[in-house]
């Protein structure tokens, strides 16, 4: 273990990191093209990585910079405030937008367009967002208006390595089952007890089928033989006490090319 952590060293480097002078001016256009009263607020995998790195010394790659879209009007259109060739619209419904005069693309969504708020009767507040998060190692928000950082278990997860569930309201099974894979291997945490669970008891036959096209989709063929494998062998363990007197260690990456 590298160090400990605060509200305050959190904020710090995530302050860091938004005045990059590869990531400011990109959000300083954002800024200027957002009505008054709207913010972007840093949320998730950067801020978790940068706690990775405090805590641990090391973190993945940082790839992209997820950030909600607070205290916008029900009328304004997102993706028209960014030029047409440097935005994508997603599945979900944010705009991935990747600024020339950076490495790092910038996820975006309105806070109520999150799929938790259009699912679930309640209001779309940053509070919400950060309960409704779906795991505890991602449950993090911070917002540079106040310069406040929202935190809910994100950084206990990251102390004890742990994978587990923020909410147990989850929207669909086979994107929960997908993200619990990809992230869990990636960061190399220990899955919590629910969280094998839920591995166990969701897994049918349709789900994997679906899962294999997902997985290839999404992060190639090659990682999805890792990462299915992966699945395989949390699922052989007969119980969960089994599976973390192994350890559990995910399986290596395959070698390039």
């Amino acid at each position: 273990m590298v160090g400990t952590v605060n509200q305050e060293t959190i904020r710090a480097d995530v302050r860091r990191l938004l005045t990059r002078p590869d990531v400011q001016p990109p959000l300083d256009r954002l800024g200027a093209a957002l009505p008054p009263g709207a913010r972007a607020c840093l949320f998730g995998g950067a801020i978790r990585n940068l706690i990775l790195v405090r805590v641990h010394g090391s973190s993945p790659e940082t790839r992209d910079l997820d950030f909600v879209i607070a205290g916008l009007p029900e009328d304004f259109c997102l993706p028209r405030c960014l030029p047409r060739r440097e935005r994508e619209v997603t599945e979900m419904g944010g705009v991935r937008w990747q600024p020339p005069d950076s490495p790092f693309s910038f996820d975006l969504c309105r806070l109520a367009d999150f799929l938790v708020f259009r699912l679930f009767p309640m209001p779309p507040t940053l509070e919400n967002l950060l309960a409704n998060i779906d795991f505890s190692a991602n449950a993090v928000i911070y917002d540079p208006a106040e310069d406040r950082l929202y935190e809910r278990g994100c950084i206990n997860a990251i102390y004890t390595r742990c994978f587990d569930f923020n909410t147990l309201r989850l929207c669909d099974k086979l994107i929960s089952t997908y993200r619990i894979l990809v992230l869990s291997h990636k960061l190399g945490f220990t899955l919590s007890e629910r969280v094998f669970n839920y591995l166990r008891a969701t897994a049918d036959i349709d789900l994997l089928i679906s899962l294999k096209r997902a997985l290839a989709a999404g992060v190639g063929k090659d990682r999805a033989a890792v990462l299915l494998a992966y699945y395989r062998r949390i699922r052989s363990f007969r119980n969960y006490s089994a599976y973390v007197a192994t350890a559990a260690e995910p399986p290596p990456e395959p070698a390039d090319g």
